[in-house]
């Protein structure tokens, strides 16, 4: 493939972005197919079954805002953004909250009965939950990084 026109002038313009940005390309957070499972844990929206909500926990995960119908992940999910100002507020709520706080709303049957993504309850364990721990805590770890940086969230959801 011939690296020219528009895809000469993206390169560019993440060199510039990452010069304005220095660690640009070492931000990011994935918590792969535990989104759903963080999703419900941070959202009272989505422990109600609402899925598309406007809380903090759903922006946390979902991002805030859709951006333009073209613009999708490679499953067509539509890339989502979070402004500076919401990624400040969605870090000053994930760092207030504890393990013990969200294994309190923990509930693997109703988990498995909202359809969280790709939870079985018979199949949960402790290591499960374990590795869900250890994602909110990069999640909180990133959201921390970026708000302090005072930088926006595009989240891609595959």
């Amino acid at each position: 493939m011939a690296w020219g026109g528009v895809w000469a002038e993206c390169a560019q313009a993440w060199r510039e972005l990452c010069a304005k940005h220095p660690g640009l390309e070492q931000r990011r957070c994935s918590v792969d197919r535990r989104w759903d499972k963080l999703h419900y844990l941070l959202s009272e929206e989505r422990r109600h079954g609402r899925f598309d909500a406007d809380d903090w926990g759903t922006h946390a995960i979902l991002g805030a805002s859709r951006l333009a119908n073209h613009l999708t992940g490679g499953q067509g999910i539509h890339l989502r953004y979070s402004p500076p100002a919401v990624v400040r507020a969605i870090a000053e709520h994930l760092r207030s909250i504890t393990e013990g706080e969200l294994r309190r709303v923990w509930e693997p049957s109703r988990m498995e009965e909202l359809a969280v993504y790709k939870f079985r309850a018979d199949r949960t364990d402790e290591q499960e939950w374990d590795w869900v721990v250890e994602d909110f805590q990069g999640l909180q770890t990133f959201y921390g990084r970026v708000a302090s940086l005072g930088e926006g969230v595009l989240v891609k959801r595959d």
